[in-house]
């Protein structure tokens, strides 16, 4: 049985994903007879990004976390749709059960959107306070 983290200090719990963060509204194709389905390079990329939530975090099913947001992108990558990765972001979290919901039922904390910053690659980072109260850091 493996041991869970410990939710009883206000320490938060860090993701780092260095994957094609694809946004929902792009990952779908149409295939014969007008159906709808992943292509692979999205299952792929999906695959990578959940690759990268901290197994000890599966399962945790939190309510109402804070969660602080950055994204690191090439410059030519800057007209990036950043609510649809952060939304696609969301659905890996509840996929991972780490999330019970992201609707507001569930989802209804302080949410911080850090300035966007030059990278080489595609770096995301999320910082998520299960007690619900925001600590935004200058160092994320």
């Amino acid at each position: 049985m493996r041991e869970l983290p410990s939710l009883q200090d206000d320490a938060p719990l860090e993701i780092i994903i260095k994957a094609d963060v694809i946004s929902k509204k792009n990952a779908y194709a149409s295939g014969r007879g007008g159906r709808r389905f992943k292509p692979k390079r999205v299952v792929d990329a999906e695959e990578a990004a959940m690759f990268q939530i901290p197994h000890e975090y599966y399962c945790l099913n939190l309510q109402h976390p804070a969660v602080e947001f950055k994204a690191y992108l090439p410059k030519k990558l800057w007209s990036m749709d950043r609510d649809g990765v952060w939304t696609t972001i969301l659905d890996y979290l509840v996929k991972a059960q780490l999330l019970k919901d992201d609707n507001v039922r569930n989802f209804n904390a302080p949410v911080y959107f850090h300035p966007v910053s030059e990278s080489n690659e595609k770096i995301f980072k999320l910082r998520i306070y299960p007690n619900g109260k925001l600590n935004i850091s200058t160092d994320l």
